[in-house]
């Protein structure tokens, strides 16, 4: 079970050009999440922005040893107060962020994640929406990626609806579309999947 921590504050909206670092500083331990684009991956370096960017860039997966990754509404931790430089690594979209602090000082000690996880696939079809992942109150981490051709949709402890105008649940698109979420905002209840034409192929991983 995860401990009580301190209210974070009033965020702080901090927008990162594409492909770009953006400083900014925190006055305490802080976390970072994306509100505008899920499907971007930010980093994070303690201090200015490290040299050489041309020379190392984190868009083509170079890493300086220092850097925090976190992709989705996954918050990212800045554990302590300074100056940090973010970068978004997105080619073409520019990235808000809202930095929250706190005055929780083990925000950064928090080991969070998951110790083991389970990787699955499963087929869904447009004939009734079927359940691809149960309750499960251990849930630290939940991914679910459309690989197949055709447009699925998911919902959160209902039944996805796909057509007629009056769809229901996330829409993943077809040949990578997908759903993330890990433990700063899981849903750790049933999940139902359905596709809007013919057939279509999930993967899914539960960490615990």
């Amino acid at each position: 079970m995860a401990r009580p921590v301190a209210p974070l504050k009033l965020p702080r909206i901090v927008k990162i050009p594409a492909a770009s670092w953006q400083e900014v500083a925190v006055f305490g331990p802080a976390v970072v999440r994306s509100v505008n684009h899920h499907e971007a991956r930010i980093l994070a370096f303690p201090g200015r922005a490290p040299p050489g960017v041309v020379q190392k860039n984190p868009a083509a997966g170079e890493t300086y040893g220092r850097l925090i990754a976190s992709k989705g509404p996954c918050m990212l931790r800045l554990p302590f107060e300074g100056r940090w430089a973010l970068y978004n690594t997105h080619a073409s979209v520019a990235v808000e962020v809202a930095v929250y602090e706190t005055d929780d000082s083990t925000v950064g000690l928090q080991r969070g994640g998951y110790s083991k996880s389970t990787g699955v696939g499963v087929n869904v079809s447009n004939a009734a929406a079927s359940t691809v992942l149960t309750e499960n109150v251990d849930a630290e981490y939940r991914f679910i990626q459309n690989v197949g051709t055709n447009v699925v949709f998911i919902a959160e402890n209902d039944t996805p609806v796909a057509t007629g105008g009056s769809e229901i649940g996330f829409r993943l698109s077809a040949n990578g579309g997908f759903y993330e979420r890990c433990s700063d905002s899981i849903f750790r209840g049933i999940i139902k999947a359905i596709s809007l034409t013919g057939s279509s192929r999930l993967y899914i991983v539960e960490g615990v």
